[in-house]
């Protein structure tokens, strides 16, 4: 199973073009294989399914935005 980086964030524009260009130009040569978002309201999640597990680095510096709730990387077992 690929990595998935769960993002829960505010329904505003520019929020998810933020999270793509981080993932994209980390320098981490990360794909983004499948991509889900969905809303409700004021809120949104996003889902990335990814080749291989960003860094822990990248992952921390989703939740300092303020556009954002909450953000878990599920790994597989192997990992």
């Amino acid at each position: 199973t690929r990595p998935r980086l769960l993002v829960l964030h505010q329904n505003i524009p520019n929020v998810l073009q933020s999270i793509l260009g981080l993932v994209t130009q980390s320098g981490e040569n990360l794909n983004i294989d499948n991509m889900l978002n969905k809303s409700r309201g004021d809120y949104a999640c996003t889902a990335l399914d990814l080749d291989h597990a960003p860094s822990q680095a990248l992952v921390e510096k989703i939740p300092q935005w303020a556009t954002t709730y909450r953000v878990r990387l599920l790994k597989s077992a192997a990992d």
